[in-house]
């Protein structure tokens, strides 16, 4: 994931493996930028934050466990 940090959100799926078809939630943080929220598998989550303006990733986190959000190489 952290490959993705600095990719355009409008690149395109196979080059950024940011699938539209997975956005569950997008929300708007305190310092401008927005927040996507993405299902991967059973309970896990993952987001990236986007600066606004660039529309580049920035960041990212994930919630739930470490084993459901894993990915294999």
């Amino acid at each position: 994931m952290d490959s993705k940090i600095g990719m355009s959100i409008d690149a395109p799926l196979a080059r950024a493996g940011i699938n539209p078809a997975r956005l569950i939630s997008t929300k708007t943080l305190p310092n401008g930028n927005f927040e996507n929220g993405y299902e991967y598998r059973r309970t896990c989550r993952y987001f990236f934050e986007v600066d606004s303006k660039t529309r580049t990733v920035v960041s990212w986190r994930f919630e739930g466990s470490e084993e459901g959000c894993g990915i294999v190489p």
